[in-house]
């Protein structure tokens, strides 16, 4: 393939790659000092939530309410579904979060709110009109109702709650931006509370697992395991984070040109029309693909995007055009070599992923990014993994990759934004008004 030179600006688009080096680190010390405001203020809630989540929702503890999550946009992606996937996966009665739900309505009676349900609902504001809307009428129902917002006093906490979960969402954040300097950070309309949300569900998870685990062994569980489930999830937050920064310093010194590449292509793309695919499954399609996107379309004059393989947001694919394919396993690699023989008559491919150099996933991408976070690489498709039961272990190990990748996009959307001039207003335009 031939290697085209573009008209990138190469003083400007420094400066704008400084932004996504900046915004990277900002993003997990952000996470992290919002996190350990949470960890440090209000773990006796966090264990009593442990405790009656335990009680209230899971079979074996003879548990019959059915978590109900309210959330609308990249909080329902990056927040609600990641907490949904890991109380599925340990058995609780949960209905599945997805927007087509609210549209084409349930097949069946599953989606029902009924009086023993618990309603998790997720907004940063508390303002959100469509959460507010559904915690009301389950409040007025006699259900449990348990707010995660940055907002304890708002329309969605107005109202009796079995638990407020205050989660911030940029605790402490002038001190933390002051090494970088005056616009040398992007993280634009929630960026980073979606991203606490995310890893605060999934280190929610990794404690009930602890606690699952035990009840599988025949223990009743006391006051203490509750307790000791907090600290596990304090000691895989410390690891999950640390990883996640290591791992990132890592990938941008090893490819630094071809993630160079990969923005000004993406930069380029903003102003010719032609379609950018994105493709991932299971938690990377929640908070990677679909939230990369969304971000995409709501540039001014926003990209033409594609999520390959998924029905509403599909299209073909042809010459001049971008794929990315992120995975962490290497799982769609079935996926990747049928994208490549459809690209052959002149699409870039992206990989990123953490499969070895020497792994067949590879193969099929033009230029590769690779990103460490999973540890073992998974035979079979993803599909088929599903199809057998398969699931990725809870977090640090079965989350590293995911909380790698979004953070790496989050920061190249930052990068595209510096270097086209786009700023936190002009993105609230492209923003839907009415949800």
């Amino acid at each position: 393939m031939l290697n085209i030179k573009v008209p990138i600006n190469e003083l400007k688009f420094t400066k704008s790659f400084e932004v996504f080096n900046n915004t990277w680190q900002y993003l997990i010390e952000q996470i992290t000092e919002n996190l350990n405001y949470v960890f440090r203020n209000k773990s006796e809630t966090i264990i009593e939530f442990l405790e009656y989540i335990i009680n209230k929702c899971y079979p074996n503890c003879n548990g019959n309410g059915k978590i109900i999550f309210a959330a609308v946009g990249r909080s329902l992606y990056m927040g609600a579904k990641t907490a949904a996937m890991r109380f599925s996966q340990l058995g609780f009665n949960i209905d599945f979060p997805h927007p087509s739900k609210e549209i084409a309505g349930p097949p069946g009676t599953e989606s029902n709110i009924e009086k023993e349900d618990v309603i998790i609902a997720i907004s940063t504001s508390g303002k959100t009109p469509y959460v507010v809307n559904k915690v009301n009428y389950s409040r007025e129902i006699g259900c449990d109702i348990i707010p995660a917002t940055a907002t304890t006093k708002s329309p969605l906490t107005k109202g009796e709650n079995k638990f407020i979960i205050e989660i911030p969402a940029k605790n402490n954040e002038e001190e933390l931006l002051k090494k970088y300097g005056k616009d040398k950070v992007f993280a634009p309309m929630g960026t980073t509370s979606e991203c606490t949300q995310m890893v605060f569900w999934e280190l929610i998870g990794a404690g009930l697992n602890f606690l699952v685990k035990r009840l599988n062994e025949g223990k009743n569980l006391q006051k203490e395991d509750y307790e000791k489930a907090f600290s596990y999830i304090n000691t895989v937050f410390e690891e999950l984070l640390n990883n996640a920064q290591r791992h990132l310093i890592d990938c941008v010194a090893s490819y630094k040109q071809p993630l160079k590449e990969f923005i000004a292509n993406l930069i380029m793309f903003y102003y010719s029309n032609h379609t950018v695919h994105l493709y991932g499954r299971g938690k990377i399609f929640n908070v990677v693909i679909s939230s990369f996107e969304m971000r995409l379309r709501q540039m001014p004059h926003g990209y033409i995007t594609s999520i390959i393989k998924y029905a509403p947001k599909n299209r073909p694919i042809k010459p001049g055009q971008i794929v990315v394919l992120v995975s962490g396993s290497g799982g769609i690699t079935t996926t990747a070599k049928k994208v490549k023989e459809l690209s052959n008559q002149g699409c870039i491919v992206y990989g990123v992923s953490s499969v070895p150099l020497d792994h067949e996933f590879w193969e099929y991408a033009d230029d590769i990014i690779r990103l460490e976070g999973r540890l073992k690489p998974r035979d079979g498709s993803w599909e088929e993994q599903q199809w057998e039961g398969q699931h990725a272990d809870f977090a640090p190990e079965g989350f590293q990759f995911e909380l790698n990748s979004c953070v790496l996009f989050e920061s190249i959307f930052a990068a595209i934004c510096d270097y086209i001039g786009i700023d936190e207003e002009q993105l609230k335009e492209g923003h839907a008004n009415y949800e």
